[in-house]
C-alpha cells in the first residue's frame, strides 16, 4: 500500500513512519509542501494520504487537497494540531475519511487508516457493480440476470422504476433488478420515446395505453405523472 504523508515537522514524519512499519503499511514518501506533494500524486498516485493542515509553503493542507485531481480520488486523513470549529468545517467540505487532533494514540491512528480504507474500497466495489449491471449499445441493453446478461431491445421496456440504487426495468418478456440509479440508466438511455415522468418512473411512450390527469397507463401499471412534467409529457403524446 502506497501512503504519501504531508507534513513539515520532521520528528513527526519520523514517528508516522515507525507507526506505520509497526503496522505492516510502508510509508512511500513524505513531503512537506504542496507544491512537491501534489507533483508526486500527479505522476505515482496513492492509495491513502496522510495531510497535516498546517504546512509550510503558500497552501496549507486543505488548500493542497483541494487542488488534488478529482478523476483519480484518494482517501485521505487529516493529521492536526488545530481542534477549532471553522479549521474542521473548512477540511469537512474536501470530504476527508478522518479528521485526528494531535496527540492521537496509535490505536485511532490505525482504526482511522483502516475505515478509510474500507470505506473507499466499499465506494469502488458499489461502482463497479453499477457499471457492470447494465451494458447499452446502440437500441439494445444487456443486463445482468442470473450470473449472466440477456439482451433486451430498449423498444420492448415498457417501464423503469426506482428504490433507491436500484431499479426494475420492466419489459415485455420478464422483469430484470439492476443495481443502478434511475438517473444513470437515464442518461445512457437515449431514445427519444423513454420519458422520466416522475423521479422514480421512466415510460415507453409507445406503450402508453391511456392517462388521465394524475396518471399514464401501461398495461396493469398505474405510472405517476409529476406535475412539473404532465406538460411535456403531454406535448410528446398525440392528442385528438
Amino acid at each position: 500500500m502506497k501512503i504519501v504523508l504531508l507534513e513539515d515537522e520532521m520528528i513527526v514524519v519520523r514517528d508516522l513512519k515507525s507507526r506505520l512499519r509497526a503496522m505492516g503499511y510502508e510509508t512511500v514518501e513524505a513531503f512537506d509542501n504542496g507544491k512537491n506533494f501534489l507533483a508526486h500524486i500527479a505522476s505515482h498516485g496513492a492509495d491513502l494520504c496522510l495531510i497535516d493542515v498546517n504546512i509550510n509553503g503558500p497552501i496549507n493542507g486543505i488548500e493542497t487537497v483541494k487542488r488534488l485531481p478529482a478523476d483519480s480520488p484518494t482517501p485521505l486523513i487529516y493529521l492536526t494540531a488545530q481542534g477549532d470549529k471553522e479549521t474542521f468545517i473548512q477540511a469537512k467540505e474536501t470530504k476527508p475519511s478522518a479528521y485526528l487532533l494531535k496527540p492521537y494514540n496509535g490505536f485511532e491512528l490505525q482504526t482511522a487508516i483502516e475505515l478509510a480504507i474500507e470505506q473507499f474500497e466499499g465506494k469502488d466495489a458499489a461502482k463497479e457493480e453499477q457499471d457492470k449491471g447494465l451494458q447499452v449499445i446502440n437500441d439494445k441493453i444487456f443486463v445482468k440476470h442470473n450470473n449472466r446478461y440477456d439482451r433486451v431491445n430498449v423498444s420492448d421496456i415498457l417501464y423503469l422504476e426506482a428504490f433507491g440504487n436500484y431499479t426494475e426495468i420492466h419489459t415485455t418478456q420478464k422483469q430484470y433488478v439492476v443495481v443502478n440509479q434511475l438517473g444513470k440508466i437515464e442518461s445512457s438511455l437515449k431514445d427519444g420515446f423513454l420519458f422520466r415522468c416522475h423521479r422514480s418512473f421512466m415510460v415507453n411512450l409507445r406503450a402508453v395505453e391511456g392517462f388521465d390527469e394524475t396518471y399514464v397507463f401501461v398495461g396493469k401499471k398505474n405510472i405517476p405523472i409529476s406535475k412539473t412534467l404532465r406538460s411535456e409529457l403531454l406535448s410528446r403524446l398525440r392528442i385528438l
